[in-house]
């Protein structure tokens, strides 16, 4: 039986930080489908869905640190909570309740939330026993899955151009960030035979599969000045006054600190601004109209 300390335990263990992020990220999307108003407050999908985005998530983060541990203790011992702080068999029984739940209440939902609601618990359990371990495919997944959170606050109401924006940045940069944990994981994804690109193709090429990320990233941050003046004639300075300042600025930054990095712990400072980066970038879509 759960007591007081081990949902202390799983509240940690859900990432919080990650948590937020999350949450703030639908919620730029959903101002932006109900056109720039806060109406989605009062719509209860929204706060259903937003309830279950965080709880699959949590769930997502609870199964792999379950899968992970052994990993874990080498790459992070100081971090290790399952087995030390908390059973697994106390974190699984919460996966499935939390999992359970998240089903039940989104039958509740419109269809299209179903679906992803679905698909997510199958991705993210399917990351954690298979996927993690394969090279690029598990960057894809938890790729792909952000992209999704900003897909689903956009079919709360009107799905705009800017959520297609919204999605390609959050895939670009949490593939990026992904393949950043990979490299700084390597000495434990190593020992216990894991199939990650740094240990397929070694640190110096996927520090070239980074640059063409970061390469494809910048694009990405000027495409919408280029795409909505061309298709609308619509002159987006003030888009891309914020981009500058608050997202491309800052990746000359992680592109430096790319550079400089010589082992694997100077990866895990460039997966922390790459947070920054996906909260920075969510504010500079609400510039385009």
């Amino acid at each position: 039986m759960l007591r007081p300390a081990d949902l202390g335990h799983l509240f940690w263990l859900a990432r919080p930080v990650n948590l937020l992020i999350a949450g703030l990220t639908f919620s730029f999307s959903a101002y932006i489908s109900y056109l720039f108003q806060f109406d989605f407050v009062f719509d209860p999908v929204f706060w259903t869905e937003l309830l279950l985005l965080l709880g699959i998530m949590s769930a997502g983060y609870w199964i792999n640190d379950v899968a992970d541990l052994a990993i874990d203790r080498i790459n992070k011992p100081h971090a290790v909570r399952v087995s030390k702080y908390i059973s697994a068999k106390k974190v699984m029984t919460a996966y499935f309740v939390v999992n359970g739940v998240a089903l039940l209440v989104s039958l509740a939902l419109p269809l299209k939330f179903q679906l992803l609601n679905v698909g997510a618990i199958g991705a993210l359990y399917y990351y954690a026993r298979l996927f993690k371990r394969q090279a690029v495919i598990g960057n894809l997944v938890i790729a792909a899955l952000t992209a999704a959170v900003v897909l689903a606050g956009g079919l709360l109401a009107h799905l705009k151009m800017g959520h297609l924006w919204g999605m390609i940045l959050a895939f670009l940069i949490t593939f990026i960030r992904e393949v950043c944990k990979d490299v700084e994981d390597l000495p434990g994804d190593l020992e216990h035979g894991l199939q990650t690109l740094p240990i397929l193709v070694g640190v110096k090429q996927t520090r070239s599969v980074l640059w063409v990320g970061l390469g494809l990233l910048l694009l990405a941050c000027n495409a919408p000045y280029f795409v909505h003046w061309v298709l609308a004639e619509q002159n987006l300075r003030v888009y891309v006054l914020l981009s500058m300042m608050l997202v491309q600025v800052p990746l000359l930054r992680v592109a430096r600190l790319l550079r400089q990095a010589r082992k694997p712990a100077d990866y895990g400072l460039l997966s922390r601004l790459l947070k920054y980066l996906m909260v920075a970038g969510l504010i500079t879509l609400l510039a385009i109209p």
